[in-house]
């Protein structure tokens, strides 16, 4: 059996988007492209949709019918806005941490690079000869960028350690 009816396909069909005359909720439905039909409500309201001259007991009974359906779709709105509220805010969190830790790596490595100043004619403060090996990693040396990167991050746990107490649990 032929889900579309006899002679169509998938294809022959378009999804259509329409606000329903009766509760105002916008709503979906499926159309023949050739033949677009123009639907004014939506399949809840179908049954009950507004008629001319239709009387207040009919009129009450429909709008009392939107009710429950208007409440779920304001207690569905406002959970996922406090789901992506929470979201957004653990994102923040994220962001400000990165951030912070991009600049803990930005001042250790001015403050290596403050400690390589030329003093002497070809001479590094270190003691070695200008420019030495840690202004070469600063300066780009990938065989080098390795050592200063596991200094930091033994400097960095030793924060962690100092600031929130335990053992260190990498050793």
């Amino acid at each position: 059996m032929n889900p579309f009816g006899v002679g169509h396909s998938g294809d022959d069909f378009a999804e259509r988007t329409a606000r329903c005359g009766c509760c105002g909720l916008p709503f979906k439905y499926q159309t023949l492209r050739t033949q677009p039909e123009a639907r004014h409500w939506c399949p809840d309201c179908e049954e009950h949709h507004p008629q001319d001259g239709e009387p207040i007991e009919r009129e009450v009974d429909r709008l009392r019918a939107h009710d429950q359906v208007l409440r779920q779709r304001a207690a569905d709105a406002s959970a996922a806005a406090t789901r992506y509220e929470t979201q957004m805010l653990g994102l923040r969190e994220q962001v400000a941490a990165a951030l912070q830790t991009r600049d803990d790596w930005r001042a250790l490595l001015e403050d290596v690079r403050s400690a390589h100043i030329e003093e002497e004619a070809g001479r590094c403060s270190c003691g070695q000869a200008f420019p030495c090996v840690t202004l070469d990693v600063l300066n780009g040396d990938p065989g080098r960028a390795q050592h200063v990167a596991d200094v930091a991050n033994q400097r960095q746990r030793r924060r962690w350690l100092d600031t929130e107490g335990g053992d260190d649990p990498y050793g």
